[in-house]
């Protein structure tokens, strides 16, 4: 069968991290009351979190077995981590470069930040306890965004914690919240997009799925005459190819085959949605399907700059630059007003398409 991988919680606190990035960086080492220790597997993921500073640092990857040793790695003092597993950094990154938690993208997609406003008081059940198993679509954004932050030169470093916001064991912070606290306006306006989309293949009789996780709010803004949405996807790949593609945010069908698909790129982050055109690009390499990165106009330059990275260049078959290319939110506007849409077939979106 399928390899099966899963994402884990690493938690540190900000000197054991410190310390790691001090040391070889070969182990994760944990102490006995660490649960689900015997359940890590070579494969799986460790995704580092910094408690009290609320930050996404790191992304390891288990390399082999658990092991247990009692030599203590510091000479100075008594080393409670006895439980190790051989790890290889995928990203290690600085703390002044980290992820903070409410980063835009990252606190309004996960499953278990998503629903609560930033700055809010909010149960940190996830990250309280080392080695608690994520949800795969959280670990995959977690991983995404991590990755995406060690590639980028330009980001700013972080500012470090007001200690008044620091994690107390049960809730986040009781800060009174500032402006952060406004439901997050990048959410809204990728549902509207999701919509637009929606209606524009409706219109032209075609099928439309929109994943699980935004679907209400999407059928939300819908016109009430008669449009459905897909409740599931009628495809015949494999498990790991259909939760790909069960992940983008708008599918137009024709029976059972994909006419187009878009990513509405609503966050800072242009490459997640780029990998996950390019993962099902590698896992159906003769997949003839269309591809559409839909942003605002002003990300324009970043778009076509991330087609044409060297990892897309290089994907089997042809590079994803032949077969993805930029709309903007404009376009999509002007379509979705378009009176002829029931005669018009997708193929109208060469009109608006921009290539890299």
């Amino acid at each position: 069968g399928l390899m099966t991988m899963t994402f884990y919680v690493d938690v540190y606190s900000r000197d054991t991290y410190e310390e790691f990035l001090a040391s070889d960086r070969k182990v994760a080492g944990f102490d006995d009351k660490t649960w689900h220790l015997k359940q890590v597997q070579p494969g799986d993921k460790l995704i580092g979190y910094i408690k009290g500073d609320k930050l996404w640092a790191a992304v390891l990857e288990v390399v082999g077995p658990l092991v247990r040793d009692e030599t203590p790695r510091w000479s100075d003092r008594d080393d409670p981590y006895v439980n190790r597993f051989p790890v290889k950094p995928l990203v290690l990154l600085p703390l002044d470069r980290a992820v903070p938690i409410e980063q835009k993208g990252v606190w309004d997609r996960l499953s278990f930040t998503k629903d609560y406003e930033r700055g809010s008081r909010w149960k940190n059940i996830v990250v309280r306890r080392t080695l608690t198993s994520l949800d795969e679509d959280d670990g995959r954004l977690l991983e995404n965004a991590l990755l995406e932050r060690a590639s980028d030169q330009t980001v700013p470093p972080t500012p470090p914690p007001d200690d008044s916001n620091r994690d107390t064991p049960e809730v986040q912070s009781d800060k009174p919240g500032g402006s952060e606290t406004a439901p997050p306006r990048a959410r809204d306006e990728s549902i509207r997009v999701q919509a637009s989309l929606a209606e524009i293949g409706s219109r032209m009789g075609l099928d439309v799925w929109i994943p699980a996780n935004d679907r209400k709010l999407v059928e939300a803004r819908l016109p009430a005459d008669g449009m459905r949405l897909l409740g599931r996807l009628p495809l015949n790949y494999d498990e790991v190819t259909n939760k790909t593609i069960e992940q983008i945010d708008v599918l137009w069908l024709k029976g059972r085959s994909i006419v187009r698909a878009f990513e509405v790129e609503h966050t800072t982050a242009v490459y997640s949605g780029l990998l996950r055109m390019a993962d099902l690009l590698a896992l159906q390499p003769n997949m003839d399907i269309r591809l559409h990165i839909v942003a605002s106009s002003d990300r324009r330059t970043k778009v076509l700059q991330e087609i044409r990275r060297p990892v897309f260049e290089r994907l089997e078959g042809r590079p994803l630059a032949d077969r993805c290319t930029f709309l903007t939110y404009d376009s999509i506007e002007d379509l979705h007003k378009d009176q002829n849409l029931p005669y018009l077939t997708a193929d109208v979106l060469q009109r608006y398409e921009e290539r890299a």
